[in-house]
Protein backbone atom coordinates (compact mmCIF):
# COMPACT_ATOMS: atom_id res chain seq x y z
CA UNK A 1 0.00 0.00 0.00
CA UNK A 2 1.43 3.22 -1.27
CA UNK A 3 2.15 5.67 2.06
CA UNK A 4 0.54 8.33 0.69
CA UNK A 5 -3.05 6.76 0.73
CA UNK A 6 -3.04 4.85 3.88
CA UNK A 7 -5.94 7.62 5.43
CA UNK A 8 -7.89 6.21 2.39
CA UNK A 9 -8.33 2.55 3.17
CA UNK A 10 -9.51 2.75 6.46
CA UNK A 11 -11.92 -0.14 7.77
CA UNK A 12 -13.16 -2.22 5.02
CA UNK A 13 -16.89 -2.22 4.65
CA UNK A 14 -17.31 -5.39 5.61
CA UNK A 15 -16.10 -4.38 8.93
CA UNK A 16 -18.30 -1.40 9.57
CA UNK A 17 -18.94 0.56 12.70
CA UNK A 18 -20.60 -1.58 15.45
CA UNK A 19 -21.12 1.49 17.40
CA UNK A 20 -19.34 4.09 23.45
CA UNK A 21 -19.28 2.17 26.31
CA UNK A 22 -20.86 4.60 27.99
CA UNK A 23 -20.16 8.00 30.30
CA UNK A 24 -16.64 9.79 30.68
CA UNK A 25 -14.00 8.34 32.28
CA UNK A 26 -14.22 9.36 36.24
CA UNK A 27 -11.92 8.20 39.11
CA UNK A 28 -12.77 6.43 41.73
CA UNK A 29 -12.70 3.03 43.54
CA UNK A 30 -12.75 0.25 41.34
CA UNK A 31 -16.10 -2.13 42.23
CA UNK A 32 -16.26 -5.44 42.15
CA UNK A 33 -19.22 -6.25 39.76
CA UNK A 34 -19.36 -8.15 37.01
CA UNK A 35 -17.44 -6.36 33.98
CA UNK A 36 -20.71 -5.59 32.01
CA UNK A 37 -22.24 -4.20 35.49
CA UNK A 38 -19.41 -1.80 35.85
CA UNK A 39 -19.10 0.79 32.53
CA UNK A 40 -16.16 2.75 33.78
CA UNK A 41 -14.09 -0.37 34.44
CA UNK A 42 -14.71 -1.57 31.39
CA UNK A 43 -13.80 1.85 29.57
CA UNK A 44 -10.27 1.55 32.03
CA UNK A 45 -9.80 -1.74 30.46
CA UNK A 46 -10.28 -0.89 26.35
CA UNK A 47 -8.36 2.29 27.26
CA UNK A 48 -5.49 -0.23 28.66
CA UNK A 49 -5.22 -2.07 25.22
CA UNK A 50 -4.13 1.38 23.53
CA UNK A 51 -2.41 3.35 25.71
CA UNK A 52 0.63 4.77 24.29
CA UNK A 53 2.93 7.20 23.03
CA UNK A 54 3.24 6.14 19.52
CA UNK A 55 5.91 8.10 17.25
CA UNK A 56 5.43 9.43 13.70
CA UNK A 57 7.99 10.89 11.16
CA UNK A 58 5.19 12.05 9.28
CA UNK A 59 2.59 14.32 10.21
CA UNK A 60 0.66 17.28 8.42
CA UNK A 61 -2.68 19.50 8.78
CA UNK A 62 -5.56 18.16 7.00
CA UNK A 63 -6.42 20.21 4.87
CA UNK A 64 -2.85 21.11 3.29
CA UNK A 65 -3.99 23.59 0.28
CA UNK A 66 -0.14 24.87 0.39
CA UNK A 67 1.30 21.68 0.56
CA UNK A 68 3.35 21.98 3.91
CA UNK A 69 6.06 19.04 4.00
CA UNK A 70 5.07 16.68 6.82
CA UNK A 71 6.65 17.21 10.16
CA UNK A 72 7.70 14.85 12.86
CA UNK A 73 4.78 13.89 15.82
CA UNK A 74 2.86 11.23 17.51
CA UNK A 75 0.27 9.94 19.00
CA UNK A 76 -0.98 9.57 22.26
CA UNK A 77 -3.70 7.25 23.77
CA UNK A 78 -3.79 8.19 27.79
CA UNK A 79 -5.16 5.54 29.75
CA UNK A 80 -8.18 7.32 30.54
CA UNK A 81 -9.04 7.31 27.09
CA UNK A 82 -8.32 10.48 25.45
CA UNK A 83 -6.70 10.43 21.99
CA UNK A 84 -4.14 12.89 21.22
CA UNK A 85 -2.45 14.30 18.13
CA UNK A 86 -0.83 17.33 18.04
CA UNK A 87 -3.66 20.33 19.36
CA UNK A 88 -6.32 17.62 18.28
CA UNK A 89 -7.63 15.51 21.16
CA UNK A 90 -11.09 13.26 21.32
CA UNK A 91 -12.51 11.03 24.13
CA UNK A 92 -12.16 7.28 23.17
CA UNK A 93 -15.44 7.32 25.54
CA UNK A 94 -17.54 10.73 24.24
CA UNK A 95 -21.24 10.53 25.81
CA UNK A 96 -22.10 11.85 22.21
CA UNK A 97 -20.24 9.55 20.27
CA UNK A 98 -19.59 5.49 18.97
CA UNK A 99 -16.36 3.69 19.53
CA UNK A 100 -15.56 0.02 17.67
CA UNK A 101 -12.05 -1.68 17.32
CA UNK A 102 -11.47 -4.95 15.48
CA UNK A 103 -8.43 -6.65 16.09
CA UNK A 104 -7.79 -9.29 12.77
CA UNK A 105 -4.77 -11.43 14.36
CA UNK A 106 -4.69 -13.91 11.16
CA UNK A 107 -4.42 -10.69 8.87
CA UNK A 108 -2.46 -8.97 11.68
CA UNK A 109 -4.23 -5.82 11.27
CA UNK A 110 -6.00 -3.71 13.73
CA UNK A 111 -8.72 -0.66 13.61
CA UNK A 112 -10.17 1.88 16.14
CA UNK A 113 -12.65 4.26 15.63
CA UNK A 114 -14.37 6.83 17.73
CA UNK A 115 -16.78 9.49 16.28
CA UNK A 116 -19.36 11.83 17.02
CA UNK A 117 -21.93 14.34 14.79
CA UNK A 118 -18.90 16.79 14.19
CA UNK A 119 -16.02 14.83 14.91
CA UNK A 120 -13.64 12.06 14.05
CA UNK A 121 -10.60 9.71 15.14
CA UNK A 122 -9.40 6.67 12.99
CA UNK A 123 -6.29 4.44 13.56
CA UNK A 124 -5.78 1.28 11.24
CA UNK A 125 -2.66 -0.77 11.05
CA UNK A 126 -2.85 -2.99 7.34
CA UNK A 127 0.86 -3.65 6.61
CA UNK A 128 0.89 -6.68 8.59
CA UNK A 129 3.90 -5.52 11.01
CA UNK A 130 1.77 -2.75 13.07
CA UNK A 131 4.88 -0.45 11.79
CA UNK A 132 2.93 1.69 9.71
CA UNK A 133 0.07 2.30 10.62
CA UNK A 134 -2.09 5.82 10.11
CA UNK A 135 -4.17 7.61 12.15
CA UNK A 136 -6.46 11.03 11.34
CA UNK A 137 -8.19 12.88 13.91
CA UNK A 138 -10.49 16.16 13.60
CA UNK A 139 -13.47 17.69 12.25
CA UNK A 140 -15.59 15.77 10.20
CA UNK A 141 -18.36 13.09 9.36
CA UNK A 142 -17.03 9.88 7.02
CA UNK A 143 -13.82 11.46 6.59
CA UNK A 144 -11.62 14.25 8.07
CA UNK A 145 -11.88 17.54 6.86
CA UNK A 146 -10.17 19.46 9.00
CA UNK A 147 -7.55 18.42 11.88
CA UNK A 148 -4.15 16.07 11.44
CA UNK A 149 -2.88 12.95 10.20
CA UNK A 150 -0.29 10.62 10.70
CA UNK A 151 1.64 7.80 9.17
CA UNK A 152 4.14 5.20 10.24
CA UNK A 153 2.97 4.88 13.47
CA UNK A 154 4.92 1.69 15.49
CA UNK A 155 1.95 0.39 17.03
CA UNK A 156 4.07 -2.93 18.38
CA UNK A 157 4.02 -1.58 21.88
CA UNK A 158 0.56 -1.43 22.05
CA UNK A 159 -1.19 -3.66 24.80
CA UNK A 160 -3.65 -4.90 22.09
CA UNK A 161 -0.75 -6.09 20.08
CA UNK A 162 2.26 -6.98 22.04
CA UNK A 163 -0.68 -9.13 23.83
CA UNK A 164 -3.26 -9.86 21.65
CA UNK A 165 -4.83 -12.43 23.88
CA UNK A 166 -5.47 -9.53 26.14
CA UNK A 167 -8.35 -9.10 23.72
CA UNK A 168 -10.03 -12.18 23.96
CA UNK A 169 -9.40 -12.09 27.57
CA UNK A 170 -11.34 -8.71 28.02
CA UNK A 171 -14.70 -9.87 25.40
CA UNK A 172 -14.53 -13.32 27.66
CA UNK A 173 -15.00 -11.58 30.58
CA UNK A 174 -17.37 -9.07 29.45
CA UNK A 175 -20.09 -11.59 28.13
CA UNK A 176 -19.09 -14.68 30.88
CA UNK A 177 -22.48 -16.02 31.52
CA UNK A 178 -21.86 -16.70 34.91
CA UNK A 179 -21.79 -20.54 34.89
CA UNK A 180 -25.30 -20.61 33.45
CA UNK A 181 -26.51 -21.25 29.62
CA UNK A 182 -28.05 -18.56 27.62
CA UNK A 183 -30.87 -20.26 25.28
CA UNK A 184 -32.81 -18.53 22.81
CA UNK A 185 -35.14 -17.80 19.36
CA UNK A 186 -33.55 -17.52 16.37
CA UNK A 187 -34.50 -17.11 13.05
CA UNK A 188 -32.98 -17.11 9.46
CA UNK A 189 -33.63 -13.97 6.85
CA UNK A 190 -36.20 -15.06 3.63
CA UNK A 191 -32.98 -15.60 1.22
CA UNK A 192 -32.07 -18.26 3.81
CA UNK A 193 -35.74 -19.90 3.61
CA UNK A 194 -36.82 -17.81 6.99
CA UNK A 195 -36.19 -20.80 9.12
CA UNK A 196 -36.20 -21.16 13.30
CA UNK A 197 -34.68 -22.51 15.16
CA UNK A 198 -33.22 -23.22 18.94
CA UNK A 199 -29.76 -22.35 20.02
CA UNK A 200 -27.79 -21.87 23.38
CA UNK A 201 -24.63 -20.26 24.41
CA UNK A 202 -22.53 -20.07 26.66
CA UNK A 203 -19.12 -17.50 27.65
CA UNK A 204 -16.22 -18.62 30.16
CA UNK A 205 -12.65 -17.91 30.37
CA UNK A 206 -11.92 -20.96 28.39
CA UNK A 207 -14.21 -21.01 25.80
CA UNK A 208 -17.62 -20.16 23.98
CA UNK A 209 -19.70 -22.87 23.75
CA UNK A 210 -22.27 -22.67 21.38
CA UNK A 211 -24.93 -25.13 20.90
CA UNK A 212 -22.60 -28.18 22.84
CA UNK A 213 -19.60 -27.27 20.41
CA UNK A 214 -16.79 -25.65 22.09
CA UNK A 215 -14.40 -22.74 20.70
CA UNK A 216 -11.68 -22.02 23.17
CA UNK A 217 -10.20 -18.77 23.40
CA UNK A 218 -6.86 -21.00 23.03
CA UNK A 219 -5.88 -24.54 21.47
CA UNK A 220 -3.99 -25.77 18.82
CA UNK A 221 -5.53 -25.51 15.25
CA UNK A 222 -8.35 -23.52 15.87
CA UNK A 223 -6.51 -20.08 16.96
CA UNK A 224 -9.03 -17.11 18.10
CA UNK A 225 -8.47 -14.80 14.37
CA UNK A 226 -10.81 -11.84 15.03
CA UNK A 227 -11.73 -9.61 18.06
CA UNK A 228 -14.36 -7.04 17.69
CA UNK A 229 -16.07 -4.78 20.04
CA UNK A 230 -17.83 -1.32 20.45
CA UNK A 231 -21.08 0.14 21.85
CA UNK A 232 -22.75 3.68 21.91
CA UNK A 233 -24.35 5.54 24.87
CA UNK A 234 -28.05 6.35 23.02
CA UNK A 235 -28.85 2.53 23.74
CA UNK A 236 -25.99 1.48 26.95
CA UNK A 237 -25.35 -1.87 25.46
CA UNK A 238 -22.13 -3.39 23.98
CA UNK A 239 -21.82 -5.31 21.04
CA UNK A 240 -18.94 -8.18 20.45
CA UNK A 241 -17.93 -10.66 18.22
CA UNK A 242 -15.41 -12.99 17.81
CA UNK A 243 -13.94 -15.27 14.95
CA UNK A 244 -11.89 -18.39 14.80
CA UNK A 245 -9.08 -19.49 12.48
CA UNK A 246 -11.83 -22.42 11.16
CA UNK A 247 -14.19 -19.99 10.23
CA UNK A 248 -16.34 -20.64 13.76
CA UNK A 249 -17.99 -16.93 14.88
CA UNK A 250 -20.27 -15.73 17.52
CA UNK A 251 -21.71 -12.15 18.09
CA UNK A 252 -23.31 -10.95 20.60
CA UNK A 253 -24.67 -7.99 21.93
CA UNK A 254 -25.25 -7.15 26.02
CA UNK A 255 -27.04 -4.34 28.18
CA UNK A 256 -24.46 -2.61 30.37
CA UNK A 257 -25.14 -1.81 33.67
CA UNK A 258 -27.35 -4.04 36.68
CA UNK A 259 -28.24 -6.94 35.95
CA UNK A 260 -26.29 -6.76 32.08
CA UNK A 261 -29.29 -9.15 30.26
CA UNK A 262 -28.08 -9.95 27.16
CA UNK A 263 -29.80 -9.16 24.09
CA UNK A 264 -29.13 -10.60 21.33
CA UNK A 265 -26.90 -12.89 19.55
CA UNK A 266 -25.59 -14.62 16.53
CA UNK A 267 -23.63 -16.97 14.50
CA UNK A 268 -23.20 -18.89 11.55
CA UNK A 269 -23.86 -22.47 10.81
CA UNK A 270 -23.11 -24.44 7.56
CA UNK A 271 -23.17 -21.20 5.47
CA UNK A 272 -26.60 -20.05 7.15
CA UNK A 273 -26.37 -16.69 9.73
CA UNK A 274 -28.99 -17.32 12.67
CA UNK A 275 -29.99 -14.29 14.57
CA UNK A 276 -31.48 -15.27 17.99
CA UNK A 277 -33.57 -13.77 21.00
CA UNK A 278 -32.42 -14.57 24.39
CA UNK A 279 -35.35 -16.22 26.06
CA UNK A 280 -35.78 -14.49 29.75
Amino acid sequence: MAKTSWWRTFFPARLGVLCLLGGGMVPGAVAAAPLAEDPVRLQQRVAGLFAGRYASPSCQVQPNPDGLAPVAGDLRITPDGQIVVGPEHMALFDPAGAFSFTLDLQARQLYLEVSTDERLARLASTDDSFREAGVEIGRGSGQVSQGRRCGDLDLREARIVAQPEAAGSLFAELYDTGGRTVQGLCHTGRRSGGRDREARFSVTSQAVVLNGRALPWQAPGQALRVVSLGSQLADQQVNGGVEWGDGANFHVERRLGPGAPFVSFSFNEDGTEWVCQPRP
